[in-house]
């Protein structure tokens, strides 16, 4: 080491090539990290886009008919006249689905303690169609009270289905009670009262990204020439000081 850097011009062109190799080293990174040119991540086209799928196809929708009016509204009135109106409610049983029960037996719906909402029901009807599928209808409908009830007309989401070829009342939930003249809005509460069921028709989930990227070789490259440039800067730093201080002393003793 001292025989190299005993001639002023080796040590000049040392420190040269010091400076030189690290510019080199540094372009070298940069340019691989912008203009790389490697192996890209690849999706798979075929690949199916969208929601996953689970099997189960979305029920198709169905003009409601005369003939269906015809024949869910008996069961309807029945089961508001029953079930709702609490005038028989062991006769109600058979007009609800297992869903409705909710695990109960017929003695215990019996007894009253039921999922429905009571009320002084008079009349019912049905105000709007909100889902209308082959064996599956939903809607809304209003109940009014009997008269002196004291009490407003009470507005339910119902859901019918049609099973083993008889249409039974499958979801019956409250949605609003209204006041009567002069009164106080009533509470919802009262028994068992079930939510509304979600409708069939459903949001559909954004599409699952199956072209997930990765992080491409420039980015390692990048890292090993900022490495490069913390040992090299040092080295170059160090060498061109005792350069300095070997010209200083030179020349002190040269005096």
């Amino acid at each position: 080491m001292r025989s190299i850097l005993s001639s002023p011009r080796r040590r000049r062109r040392l420190i040269t090539s010091g400076f030189v190799l690290l510019g080199i080293v540094s372009l070298v990174g940069v340019s691989v990290a912008v203009f790389d040119t490697g192996p890209k991540l690849k999706i798979d086209k075929s690949v199916p886009s969208g929601p996953i799928p689970t099997g189960e196809s979305e029920p198709k929708p169905v003009p409601f008919t005369r003939s269906t009016e015809r024949a869910i509204m008996p069961v309807l009135r029945r089961f508001v006249e029953t079930a709702v109106a609490g005038q028989n409610v062991a006769a109600s049983y058979d007009l609800a689905t297992p869903d409705l029960h909710e695990g109960m037996s017929r003695e215990e719906w019996a007894g009253g303690n039921i999922p429905v909402q009571p009320y002084p029901a008079r009349k019912v009807s049905i105000s709007r169609i909100t889902g209308s599928f082959k064996r599956d209808v939903q809607f809304e409908a209003a109940l009014e009270p009997k008269s002196g009830a004291h009490i407003g007309v009470m507005d339910v989401q119902v859901e019918m289905k049609e099973l083993r070829g008889r249409w039974l009342v499958d979801s019956f939930a409250t949605s609003a009670v209204l006041p009567a003249a002069n009164q106080p809005p009533p509470s919802a509460g009262g028994g068992r009262t079930a939510a509304p069921k979600a409708r069939k028709t459903e949001t559909k989930s954004a599409a699952p990204d199956y072209g997930a990227g990765h992080l491409g070789k420039k980015w390692l490259l990048l890292p090993a020439a900022i490495f490069g440039l913390i040992i090299l800067v040092p080295l170059g730093l160090a060498v061109t000081g005792w350069y300095r201080r070997r010209q200083a002393y030179r020349q002190w003793t040269s005096e």
